[in-house]
């Protein structure tokens, strides 16, 4: 080895320049040995001042309010600051196996005019972007075959003795360097060429680089998981104060044993050593030594890998200076601790604290006094939370929780260790939630912590009181091993993932992420505590690698048997029901919210809680629903199925049957309705809790399946669901067959899987939110033509519908046929030309279609129970039930018609005595003016026809709102077609004096039916019918 003070690379800033890096970054570049080709494949850039907003934008750091943009305009305030990016190992391995280019998962700084850290005084020369992973990363560059096998890794600190230690590596096995220069190329280019570069190097001396942030930055990472050690060797380089550090020592020596432990081959690079000729030389003639130019490093100096490829020795040099084992362990320093402090000790078995006493002579010592037999630290503070609507829109996580004032709950696991008799170690954890941390450990009971039994029986548990105090302050303050922070998510869905650009999808048990590293991040927080059955809504496995051929080929199979099934052999003599089971079953992988509630009704035995159980289908690994197995129930208590909404993909209210008990009819009439409006509105009910603080709020989420032998009995709540009419013939001949299917074939829940699996696919490509926006939003767009077309059309006797808007219902339609866009995306991936014909608008009989026509059923009726005709159906039935009459307005003691027939006079209430003498019925509640004009007395007609006919005029109806709406829906007398202002009644003479009543036409009191609006009849095809 030849030692020089000359740099041993060729390059200069300027030649980092064609990418973007200059000034102070490009100078450490050039220092460190960096080729300029690495340094393109890594993306680093150069960022000043009056770059940060639109740097900032570009990265969604968030507004000049967030920590992330206010750092990033602090460290550039004075000076340019080099950007580094950390791609996760595994992450870049899992873009590789797709084909992909890899994505940073973290962003550090290099400031040009570093901050000095308040805490400690010492400037800091990197920055890590606050609130981002920590992650043991490689170049992206870097080939899967490496990551999976090559023979040796090497392990460092910081991205940029990587990349120095990888660009030695390139010249060392004969890669010219005109070759390691960037000639424009942009980063995907770079990382295409450096990872050529890096195959043909040959197997046997290939030396996979892997980066920390820090030291003590390698635990509890997902590369581990992924990455096989068995058998590789394994090389450290960390700086050349290792043998002096005791935190470097330390962190090297545990790492050392958990590699070894997975069957690695570990060896130290040490960069302490000096070289045998350098110490002769210095001996001889250490004058002669410096004359020459001589640079020899004296023992202890703390040496980087890319100051010693720089500046002391080559590649090949590194793989000589390898040794069998650490260097002793190198003194603790803990003099400068204050008397008083207390610490876990170094084996994290016990606590000590710092004392102060007297030597014999009276001089006055400070030593390490141990104070409890129990030591520890604090391993994980796990948040319990349901996303933002925002985190589900960006898949950036984080964002909007400040914004939208998020529920959550804080666990805390406290991991305890001593020695029992034997020496042996003992280890516990205690659970429970993180205000623990306040209280010392003697309380911690009381506030239902979970508390081993073997740390309950220690001898010194629980330590109480001040000493209690001071222990807990010493587990706080051990950071030996880092605390590991993370998110339970408190809903099924679509949740974001830290660190990553792509949500990832909770059902059950199940996870469905864009890579492994993903799916390892998240933690599914629904489980049998808090949902009892939570687990029956885990999805199959899909083996094969999303966008694979073995997986289109999968997609294919399923998508085949998919339309077999449920259209070819469809169990429904009604195919808008099988379109409606098939969207219903996959609107919930759509990642945009869903307001859709399905309305099942029929007769018992029709086919209701069956056909729900098909919707479930697309909701289980295994058999798992059925008619008679569904997740709820119509007397699950109102909160239970709030939280239910709140916490799973879909849910079912089963079951609304009519009962002999008003009262409890009543209430599940109500209790139903609320919870439609509040799943069709996307609202929760809000709920004061002990000292009038606000209880947790369950925001629906869940595709909400309700099943009844009638519709219900309020018009409004009928208005926002989509009406399943399943009568005795809605089940065919193929019903049987489908149990079957249902309950021993996967491919309904492996379609759902799938589908997810294309939407994080496409946004791996695409970007998150460009998903969203091009795909998913498009096709709603294309839908609401659809639906806008057929809902507006016609009514069931082919007449045009008058006086109602159809916006609600649309969006209703569209909200469903977002279920069909799954099967569409897969079939464009797969090539699936039928089911591309079967969503397709311009074919006769389409899918999208035949949903349109179902939720035009619905609007159908609801357009002919409005508000006003409502009123008018009351007060009609009022009148034929004996209970209220109309008066003649010329003489009230006669019959409203004197010379016409019984019949007429019956339908104004009034009935023949024993002597054939007309006698009114009831109370009065209005008069009958000429031959064609009932005058009606408002507050009479109301509150009788209300009392009489709740399922009508439901409680919270007003008389002014709904006698308005008989002028706004045209069904006052057309002799009056203007109102006095703003009031319902009208002027007239009663018996020569002036009254007030409401006009209507005699025709709707005396009629069976209600009159319809005018409209030129319309004709829809379907190839179905």
């Amino acid at each position: 080895m030849t030692n020089s003070s000359t740099p041993r690379t060729p390059w200069i800033s300027a030649d980092y320049a064609p990418s973007g890096i200059k000034f102070t970054g490009a100078q450490k570049l050039a220092d460190s040995g960096v080729a300029p080709l690495v340094a393109a494949a890594r993306g680093y850039e150069t960022l000043e001042s009056e770059q940060v907003k639109d740097f900032a934008k570009q990265h969604r750091l968030g507004n000049a309010n967030s920590k992330q943009y206010n750092q990033v305009a602090t460290v550039t305030q004075y000076a340019d600051a080099l950007v580094l990016l950390w791609y996760s190992a595994d992450q870049v391995a899992e873009a590789h196996r797709r084909s992909q280019p890899p994505i940073f998962t973290s962003m550090q700084l290099r400031p040009g005019s570093p901050r000095r850290n308040p805490a400690t005084g010492k400037l800091m020369k990197y920055e890590n972007l606050k609130d981002q992973p920590s992650v043991i990363d490689v170049n992206p560059g870097t080939p899967l075959e490496w990551y999976s096998s090559s023979p040796k890794l090497l392990i460092t600190e910081g991205v940029i003795k990587g990349d120095a230690a990888l660009t030695a590596q390139l010249r060392a096995n004969g890669i010219p360097e005109e070759e390691l220069q960037n000639n424009g190329l942009t980063r995907v280019e770079a990382i295409d060429k450096l990872g050529k570069l890096m195959m043909s190097i040959p197997e046997e001396k290939r030396v996979t680089i892997l980066s920390f942030v820090g030291v003590a930055n390698w635990k509890n990472n997902e590369v581990w998981i992924s990455m096989p050690l068995r058998g590789r060797q394994l090389l450290l380089a960390f700086d050349g104060d290792i043998a002096t550090n005791y935190n470097v020592w330390k962190q090297a020596n545990d790492l050392w044993g958990y590699t070894q432990g997975k069957g690695a081959i570990v060896n130290l690079v040490d960069l302490d050593i000096v070289d045998f000729d350098d110490k002769v030389a210095n001996l001889i003639d250490e004058e002669n030594a410096k004359s020459t130019g001589a640079n020899t490093p004296v023992k202890a100096e703390k040496v980087g890998i890319d100051d010693f490829l720089v500046r002391h020795g080559d590649w090949d040099d590194i793989l000589a200076r390898l040794t069998m084992q650490l260097p002793p362990q190198p003194a603790i320093k803990r003099d400068d601790e204050p008397v008083g402090t207390w610490r876990v000790a170094e084996d994290g078995n016990s606590v000590a604290a710092y004392v102060e006493k007297e030597d014999p002579f009276g001089n006055k010592i400070a030593q390490w006094v141990t104070q409890g037999n129990i030591g520890g630290y604090i391993a994980a503070l796990e948040t319990h939370r349901a996303p933002t609507e925002r985190e589900v829109e960006t898949a950036v996580f984080g964002e909007g929780v400040q914004e939208q004032d998020v529920p959550s709950s804080s666990i805390v696991r406290i991991h305890l260790q001593w020695l029992n008799e034997d020496g042996d170690e003992m280890t516990a954890d205690v659970t429970g939630p993180s205000t623990i941390l306040a209280d010392p450990p003697s309380e911690w009971h009381k506030r239902k912590a979970d508390i081993p039994n073997s740390l309950l029986i220690h001898p010194e548990w629980p330590y109480t009181g001040q000493t209690g105090s001071s222990w807990l302050k010493a587990i706080k303050a051990n950071r030996d091993t880092p605390l590991r922070e993370h998110v339970s998510w408190s809903a099924m869905g679509y949740v974001p993932v830290e660190g990553s650009k792509v949500c990832a999808f909770i059902s059950g048990k199940t996870v469905i992420a864009a890579s492994e590293s993903d799916r390892l991040k998240t933690i599914p927080g629904v489980n049998e505590v808090v949902l009892p059955g939570s687990a029956k809504f885990s999805l199959p496995v899909v083996d094969p690698e999303p966008g694979t051929d073995e997986w289109k080929e999968l997609v294919r199979t399923d998508l085949n048997t998919l339309r077999d099934r449920f259209i070819t052999k469809g169990a429904w003599t009604n195919k808008q029901i099988a379109a409606a089971v098939i969207a219903g079953g996959l609107r919930p992988t759509v990642p945009v919210p869903n307001t859709t509630v399905l309305y099942a009704v029929g007769a018992p035995g029709g086919g209701k809680s069956w056909t729900v159980s098909m919707i479930l289908a697309f909701w289980q690994a295994r058999k798992t629903w059925s008619n008679k197995m569904l997740p709820g129930s119509m007397k699950d208590t109102g909160t239970s199925v709030e939280q239910a909404l709140a916490q799973t993909n879909i849910w079912v209210m089963d079951d609304l049957a009519p009962s002999a008990d008003k009262r409890q009819s009543e209430m599940e009439q109500s209790k139903l309705g609320d919870i439609v409006r509040s799943v069709h509105n996307k609202t929760a009910k809000r709920r004061s809790g002990t000292e009038l603080k606000a209880r947790e709020v369950f925001e629906p989420k869940a595709l909400l399946i309700a099943t009844a032998e009638n519709e219900h009995t309020v018009n409004s709540v009928r208005d926002r669901t989509v009406i399943l009419n399943l009568d005795k013939d809605a089940l065919n001949e193929h019903a049987t067959d489908m149990v079957e299917f249902r309950d021993h074939d996967a491919t309904p829940g492996r379609i759902t899987v799938e589908a997810v699996q294309a939407y994080q696919t496409l946004a791996v490509h695409n970007g998150w939110a460009n998903t969203l926006e091009h795909i998913v939003r498009g096709a709603a767009a294309r839908y609401e033509e659809v639906a806008r077309k057929v809902i507006t059309a016609v009514t069931s006797d082919g007449r045009k519908i008058e006086g109602k808007a159809p916006d609600r219902h649309i969006g209703m339609a569209v909200d469903l046929m977002l279920g069909l866009l799954s099967i569409e995306v897969l079939a464009e991936m797969v090539g699936d030309k039928e089911w591309l014909k079967l969503l397709d608008p311009k074919k006769k009989g389409n899918l999208l279609e035949l949903i349109a026509q179902l939720v035009s059923g619905s609007f159908q009726s609801q357009a002919e129970v409005t508000p006003g005709r409502s009123l008018m159906e009351a007060i009609r039935l009022l009148i034929a039930s004996g209970r209220a009459h109309i008066l003649n307005a010329n003489d009230p003691g006669i019959p409203p018609y004197p010379n016409g027939t019984p019949f007429m006079n019956n339908q104004m209430g009034w009935r023949a005595d024993s002597q054939d003498k007309l006698r009114p019925l009831g109370t009065s509640i209005g008069w009958l003016v000429g031959d064609d004009m009932v005058m009606l007395n408002a507050t009479n007609a109301f509150e009788m026809a209300q009392r009489a006919y709740p399922h009508l005029l439901p409680s919270g109806t007003m008389a002014s709102v709904s006698f308005n709406s008989v002028w706004n829906e045209g069904l006052s007398h057309p002799r009056y077609t203007d109102r006095d202002g703003n009031r319902a009644t009208k002027v007239f003479r009663n018996g020569g004096k002036s009254q007030r009543g409401v006009p209507i036409h005699v025709d709707l009191l005396l009629n069976d039916e209600l009159p319809e609006p005018e409209a030129k009849p319309v004709e829809v095809e379907s190839e179905f019918d």
